[in-house]
C-alpha cells in the first residue's frame, strides 16, 4: 500500500498513503480534525437525543482515531457524571492498517492514562466479530469494500439502524465511487430516522449526491485549514 509516518502542525502523528497521494488526516492537526469534525459536530449532537444503545457506523476506519476519541469521550462523560451511553460501534475498512503501524503513531498518549488499557483493546479488536472494549462500548470492525461487500457483512449492517455515520474516507478526488448517489443512498436505507451523517468534505457534488437520496445538508465551519465540513441528517433534527 505505500504508507509513511508523517507529523501533523498539532505534534500528532498520522499516516500518508504514498500511492494515493494523501494523508488519513489533516496535516494541521491530526486530533484536532477528529475531535472538531466527529465528535463536536457529531457524538455532540446526536448523544441528546438520548439512543441507548446508540449504533455508530464509521466508512474508512483507518487509523482508528476517530473510535478512541469516541469511546474515550464517553468514558469522560461516565466519569464525572451519571449518564451511561451503551455504544455499538461498527467501521469498515477495505485495507486494514497493521497494529504495529498503528501502535508507532502513540495516539495512545493522547488520551488520559486510565483509557490506555480500552485503547489497545481497539487496537487488538479482531476483525469481523464484535469486542467489548469497555462495559458500555462495542466494537465491530469490518473489513471489507463498502460497494461489495461480502454477504454476511453486508447482513450485519442490514439488521440494524445507524443514529450516526462517520463518513471518512479518502477524498472525492481520489476514491470518488464511495462517494456516489448508490453509496449514499444504501446508507440513508441504513439510518434510523432521525439520524446524523458528518464528513469532513463539503464539495458540491458531495452535498448534491447526499440531497438526492433525501438527506438534509447543511455546510459548517471546519477545523484550522478547512473553511467547511458537511452535516446531513435524516428526518426530524435540530443542530
Amino acid at each position: 500500500m505505500g504508507i509513511e509516518i508523517m507529523e501533523s502542525e498539532d505534534g500528532t502523528l498520522t499516516l500518508y498513503n504514498n500511492s494515493l497521494g494523501e494523508g488519513y488526516h489533516s496535516k494541521h492537526g491530526a486530533l484536532a480534525e477528529t475531535h472538531h469534525i466527529f465528535i463536536e459536530n457529531g457524538l455532540k449532537k446526536v448523544l441528546p437525543l438520548g439512543y441507548n444503545p446508540l449504533n455508530i457506523l464509521e466508512v474508512g476506519y483507518g487509523t482508528a482515531l476517530n473510535c478512541l476519541a469516541t469511546a474515550h469521550h464517553l468514558s469522560q462523560i461516565k466519569e464525572s457524571s451519571d449518564l451511561r451511553y451503551r455504544v455499538n460501534y461498527f467501521a469498515i475498512e477495505s485495507t486494514p492498517i497493521d497494529e504495529k503501524v498503528l501502535l508507532s503513531l502513540n495516539h495512545t498518549q493522547l488520551f488520559t492514562p486510565k483509557f490506555k488499557p480500552s485503547a489497545q483493546k481497539i487496537y487488538s479488536a479482531p476483525w469481523n466479530s464484535e469486542s467489548l472494549i469497555e462495559r458500555e462500548f462495542r466494537l465491530t470492525p469490518l473489513e471489507g469494500d463498502i460497494l461489495a461487500l461480502p454477504k454476511e457483512i453486508e447482513r450485519t449492517l442490514l439488521e440494524r439502524e445507524f443514529h450516526l455515520i462517520y463518513f471518512d474516507p479518502f477524498s472525492p478526488k481520489v476514491s470518488p465511487q464511495l462517494w456516489s448517489v448508490q453509496l449514499f443512498r444504501f446508507i440513508f436505507n441504513r439510518m434510523a430516522e432521525r439520524a446524523l451523517l458528518v464528513t469532513y468534505s463539503s464539495k458540491g457534488e458531495v452535498r448534491r449526491a447526499m440531497e438526492r437520496v433525501g438527506l438534509k445538508v447543511e455546510r459548517v465551519a471546519g477545523p484550522k485549514g478547512k473553511r467547511e465540513i458537511t452535516v446531513a441528517t435524516k428526518g426530524s433534527f435540530n443542530l
